[in-house]
């Protein structure tokens, strides 16, 4: 189940599509997603969260992404953009923004023609306290 799934949404099927045809949820279909693809087996849903379920921004979608792409771990990155880690692995997954862990390529045995796949994760990569933007990235943290 866990190859199909993978498969299926590596191939461009979104949630909902995935949640009819293996029969779950989409809670389930992306708590699956979130443990093959981020580590992650149980994304804490938290209410309490400064933008739990607000619309996102496009400076939100680039720090997500930057901070991602780099190998910050999504419960860091949800802490730094004010959501909950299910809302973070969410976006990810919803937006195709996954990087497939090597490990997860070897063990499912995957074709890697049609994907991004992690080499070398930076999880020591610097934020700024400004603007939370991967400091490579950003202009302020120079300025200051």
């Amino acid at each position: 189940m866990e190859k199909e799934l993978l498969e299926l949404y590596l191939d461009g099927m979104d949630i909902g599509l995935l949640s009819s045809h293996m029969n779950l949820t989409r809670r389930q279909v992306v708590r699956k997603l979130s443990e093959l693809l981020f580590g992650l087996e149980f994304p804490a849903q938290n209410p309490d969260a400064r933008k739990y379920q607000k619309p996102w921004s496009w400076a939100d979608n680039t720090r997500l992404w930057r901070m991602y792409a780099v190998g910050i771990p999504v419960q860091i990155i949800a802490h730094k953009l004010g959501r909950d880690e299910l809302g973070i692995c969410y976006r990810l997954l919803t937006e195709n923004l996954v990087v497939v862990p090597s490990t997860v390529v070897e063990k499912y045995n995957l074709d890697q023609e049609n994907f991004a796949t992690n080499s070398d994760p930076q999880p020591d990569v610097k934020i700024c306290s400004t603007c939370l933007d991967v400091v490579p990235y950003c202009k302020c943290y120079y300025e200051e």
